[in-house]
């Protein structure tokens, strides 16, 4: 496709995937200046002092041992929502929680909405559809995804939006595959599927399956079982076993028409946000209790964006988008439940009055306690958030080792 305010040339990268405790234990243990504390979980930032200084965490066990960790700086790295726990939760000292003088610690909790309501028809060149993953020259797996030019976005003031082809809903068996309905048949068997993917996606699968029958998805394996003796090594060698594991399932459709996934900014949302419950876990620690709110605005950048996709399809005698349902708006809405990101709870801002931490993810009104998380994000963006992660991760420590370099005297 030719790019003009729709482009056809971003791409989707998918990195090696990487257990980092497995890859680097033996290394960390190891080190003279690391102290890795398994099984442990922090439950109390301690102010002794004074109320701008953190002088020691708690930390605790299953089994109910606990130890005092004192050091100069303090990172919290707990993700989205168990940082923003910590620093509620530790409100001896600072009674709203630390970093709380905004009264915006766990408001504004975004994540993305994702989700098909339509499927993209193509009506022209079929046979030349970038459908699948593809590799790079490194070997990287990448997919060709759908998006506006910046210029477009910002002349019909649009969030971030990327959608891309996708395979037929797996547990709709008129999909007519038996290799996607062996694929729903393992992932809705409760021990296997655990291994296969995470709840979210199994969670999708199953809610595909609008009459709960294995009949139909029964039928299709039969009749494509001939071709599956063949398919099914070759899939779990690139899916489970070679370094670079193909990310997904894709099939070629032979009527050119592909259910159209879309994955979007969710806005900020100060009714969106998370607070501490009065019910404890094991370890003592205050439950959160969600509150997590989709708003009009997300809905309507998600249609607004479809219907320039349409246009741009339609101008070009490409194809054009068929709806699954006549009230998308509904649809959207009732796809809204993206649950893989968990964003803006402790929310990045220069004044203490717009947020938790500062630009360098100092936590707002201390001296020594940081924040490593995707919490800090004031905007979800479109993209996943492992990169951006890390990019703050790095700032926050040069930040660190920057006070910490001994002062050379001229």
């Amino acid at each position: 496709m030719k790019d003009s305010n729709v482009l056809s040339s971003s791409l989707e990268r998918w990195s090696l995937p990487l257990n980092f405790w497995a890859k680097y234990r033996s290394k960390i243990e190891r080190s003279s200046n690391i102290q890795v504390l398994p099984n442990f979980t922090c439950t109390k930032i301690n102010f002794e002092n004074t109320n701008d200084h953190v002088s020691s965490l708690f930390v605790r066990d299953i089994q109910g041992i606990q130890k005092k960790i004192h050091s100069k700086f303090y990172v919290l790295a707990c993700g989205g929502l168990e940082t923003t726990r910590l620093l509620l939760d530790s409100n001896d000292v600072h009674k709203k929680g630390i970093g709380n003088k905004s009264g915006l610690l766990g408001k504004f909790y975004m994540g993305h909405i994702s989700g098909k309501i339509s499927s993209i028809k193509f009506t022209k060149d079929i046979d030349k559809v970038s459908y699948g993953f593809e590799k790079d020259n490194d070997g990287t797996y990448c997919k060709k995804r759908f998006t506006l030019s910046m210029f477009e976005q910002n002349k019909s003031k649009l969030l971030n939006f990327s959608a891309w082809i996708d395979h037929p809903l797996i547990g709709d068996h008129s999909h007519g595959s038996g290799f996607l309905s062996l694929s729903y048949i393992a992932l809705s068997t409760p021990i296997l599927g655990k291994f296969l993917a995470p709840d979210a996606i199994i969670r999708f699968a199953k809610e595909s399956n609008l009459d709960g029958s294995h009949l139909g998805h029964i039928k299709n394996i039969c009749l494509d079982f001939h071709k599956l003796l063949f398919k099914i090594p070759f899939f779990v060698w690139k899916k489970f076993i070679q370094k670079r594991k193909l990310p997904g399932v894709q099939i070629f459709s032979k009527i050119g028409s592909y259910p159209l996934h879309y994955h979007a900014e969710h806005s900020p949302n100060k009714n969106s946000m998370v607070s501490l419950s009065d019910e404890k876990d094991k370890l003592g620690r205050r439950r959160l209790l969600i509150d997590f709110n989709f708003s009009d605005v997300d809905i309507n950048n998600v249609i607004k964006n479809h219907r320039i996709l349409d246009k741009y399809l339609r101008e070009n005698n490409l194809g054009y988008l068929d709806y699954v349902k006549k009230n998308i708006i509904k649809e959207v809405f009732h796809q809204a439940k993206d649950g893989f990101h968990q964003l803006g709870t402790t929310r990045m801002s220069k004044e203490v009055k717009d947020g938790v931490v500062d630009t360098n993810c100092r936590v707002h009104g201390t001296k020594n306690l940081y924040v490593a998380s995707s919490s800090v994000f004031p905007t979800s963006g479109q993209a996943n958030p492992t990169l951006t992660i890390i990019a703050l991760s790095i700032r926050v420590a040069n930040k660190i080792k920057l006070i910490l370099k001994p002062k050379v005297l001229s």
